[in-house]
């Protein structure tokens, strides 16, 4: 935050501030600073603790919460589709795939982009008392052949 004042006469001035709880600790900042030219950003609701968003395998923006947002500032020079996971390293997918556009801007404070854990891991399931195995929405037998 930053704040210029432009005195144009003496006296005394008082000024005021936005409300803040005194005794509310100051919220650490991620540890990441882009060092590209180019940034967008998102408004993005998580399930999960914690945001990185990925190109490849290049870390392009963190993010931690703010209430219950996450305002992350992706900072790259490469494009490409950008990957999101916790701090944890869990994957989390947006409804649609999100790629890396120059001074773009995705969510908002009503409609956020909701970011998803990402559960590919196969699961079996009884089908016509066979077991059957899905991964990635396709059908598969015991043996692995592709089921139609």
């Amino acid at each position: 935050e930053g704040y210029l004042f432009r005195r144009l006469a003496q006296g005394d001035v008082t000024v005021h501030f936005y409300n803040q709880t005194p005794s509310a600790a100051p919220q650490k900042a991620p540890a990441f600073q882009g060092q590209a030219a180019t940034n967008m950003t998102m408004i993005c609701q998580v399930e999960g603790e914690g945001l990185r968003a990925y190109i490849g395998e290049q870390l392009v923006g963190v993010a931690a919460p703010v209430d219950s947002l996450y305002f992350l500032t992706i900072s790259s020079e490469a494009t490409g589709t950008l990957r999101f996971e916790t701090e944890d390293g869990t994957p989390l997918t947006a409804e649609q795939p999100i790629s890396y556009i120059a001074d773009a801007h995705h969510g908002t404070l009503k409609t956020p982009i909701i970011l998803k854990p990402d559960d590919n891991r196969p699961y079996k399931i009884i089908e016509n008392d066979h077991v059957v195995i899905i991964k990635n929405g396709e059908k598969y037998d015991i043996v692995g052949k592709k089921l139609k």
